[in-house]
């Protein structure tokens, strides 16, 4: 996958959130573009300091451990952006 779009209320409270909570970058976003919004960039997410970034920010989040079926554990963890939207790391 290359990207994703979604509609937000606020452009700069979802620029706010995914920069300041998820260590996204803003980046350039091409001039042809006649609407407004923002282009965030991250790569690789280290679960741990994520987790400890939404404590921090008070964000309610669910974190299971999930066994697979050769034996090995994959974490994960749940919460929702400031427009609701379900974001699973």
């Amino acid at each position: 996958m290359n990207h994703v779009s979604r509609l937000c209320r606020n452009v700069k409270e979802s620029i706010d959130f995914y920069t300041k909570v998820l260590g996204f970058v803003l980046i350039e976003r091409p001039q042809a573009l006649d609407f407004e919004g923002a282009w965030l960039f991250n790569y690789g997410v280290d679960l741990e300091a994520m987790e400890k970034k939404l404590k921090e920010k008070n964000v309610k989040y669910m974190k299971r451990t999930l066994e697979r079926e050769d034996g090995t554990t994959m974490d994960q963890i749940f919460f929702n952006d400031p427009d609701g939207f379900m974001v699973e790391i």
